[in-house]
């Protein structure tokens, strides 16, 4: 695991600064802390509002910033952070550091399909050495120990690409990594054992993901079924689901 300090560093608060620090590209941000801080910061728009653990909403107007934060600080509360909108294609990196700060695998995505929340629900995986400059520099600046999430935005005009969050976790989206080849969820626990690989696993471009939702409607004694036995029978068939 990486150490307090290190993961303290990434917090959403102290993200533009700590990559600052190590050379990364980062967009602008201010942290706000109560209401009348967010009344009165002067920004340009459009802007990024976002909560201090999840949720992330493009603001065009000052009235819709304020509607936007009070949606999130509602659930949340404060610190805010609004972040300048940056405009370009937006990637995902997973990467394993070992105990060495060194990389050991990673797996990168490009976002197809982007929820209003800022969720990804399409992406497709990538070739990953063009990112590999940044990816060792974070790695090393950050002497991270671990699974890290990186997300990237890519300018049209090909400069360096502009990190603007960092989560010190494996994604949600960690089982894409794995139908790649690089089944980084495993490669954490080998180094846990001390077992490193041989050389940096890397996961396959062109491997897709795409979630989906559905509705589903059955009876009451159903649920009772689910609460008790932890499985739920559906229907007359009763096949378990």
């Amino acid at each position: 695991m990486p150490r307090g300090e290190t993961v303290e560093s990434v917090k959403k608060e102290r993200f533009q600064t700590t990559c600052e620090e190590i050379g990364i590209a980062t967009p602008g941000q201010v942290v706000v802390r109560n209401v009348e801080e967010l009344k009165e910061i002067n920004v340009s728009f459009p802007v990024v509002v976002k909560g201090r653990l999840i949720n992330a909403y493009l603001a065009r107007s000052k009235d819709e910033m304020i509607g936007l934060a009070g949606k999130i600080t509602d659930i949340w509360g404060f610190p805010l952070i609004i972040q300048e909108f940056i405009e370009g294609a937006e990637f995902s990196i997973c990467l394993v550091a070992d105990r060495d700060s060194k990389l050991a695998g990673v797996c990168v995505m490009r976002k197809l399909g982007i929820s209003e929340q800022g969720k990804t629900w399409r992406a497709v995986t990538i070739e990953t050495e063009p990112f590999m400059p940044i990816i060792q520099r974070i790695v090393k600046g950050l002497s991270w120990v671990g699974p890290i999430e990186i997300e990237f935005i890519a300018r049209p005009d090909g400069s360096q690409p502009v990190a603007i969050e960092v989560n010190p976790r494996f994604p949600a989206w960690i089982p894409l990594s794995r139908h790649a080849g690089a089944d980084l969820i495993k490669l954490a626990v080998d180094l846990c054992f001390e077992n490193p690989p041989k050389e940096i696993i890397a996961a396959a471009p062109g491997m897709c993901f795409v979630r989906t939702y559905g509705t589903g409607i059955f009876d009451i004694t159903d649920m009772m079924h689910l609460y008790t036995h932890q499985n739920l029978y559906v229907g007359e068939s009763k096949t378990e689901a």
